[in-house]
């Protein structure tokens, strides 16, 4: 992961802060920090232990070890305020920077459609009897 966007206690300080507060839990699904788990349907997680974790990739199985991420609610990698940051699972943070993503989307094209930009430097169609 490359930290150069992030703040420099982001490793040391933040992260370790918000996984203890949240209890080492994905704040979405409940998934513990660095257990094992299979991954079913893309979204859903069963608990497996250690020992079972190699059998079942021997076996073809779809599993994981978690490791919990800090998400930022708001998307702003510089919102590091703990009203802002909550653990989540890769798969949860996923789709919580998806919807989001969408979001923002939507709401720019909406503000596109809503008010059309004119080309300040487009004279053809501009009223110029006020310009000096």
């Amino acid at each position: 992961m490359n930290y150069h966007d992030y703040h420099e206690d982001w490793r040391d300080i933040i992260r370790p802060k918000v996984l203890e507060r949240d209890g080492y839990k994905c704040q979405h699904c409940g998934v513990k920090h660095k257990n094992y788990y299979i991954i079913q349907d893309g979204s859903y997680y069963s608990k497996i232990d250690a020992d079972e974790y190699v059998e079942y990739l021997d076996s073809g199985v779809k599993c994981n070890r978690v490791y919990l991420q800090v998400a930022h609610l708001d998307c702003d990698k510089n919102n590091n305020n703990l009203n802002n940051l909550r653990s989540l699972c890769n798969l949860c943070h996923l789709k919580h920077d998806k919807q989001w993503k969408k979001m923002l989307r939507l709401s720019k094209k909406k503000i596109n459609h809503s008010y059309p930009l004119q080309d300040s430097c487009d004279t053809k169609n501009q009223d110029t009897s006020d310009m000096v």
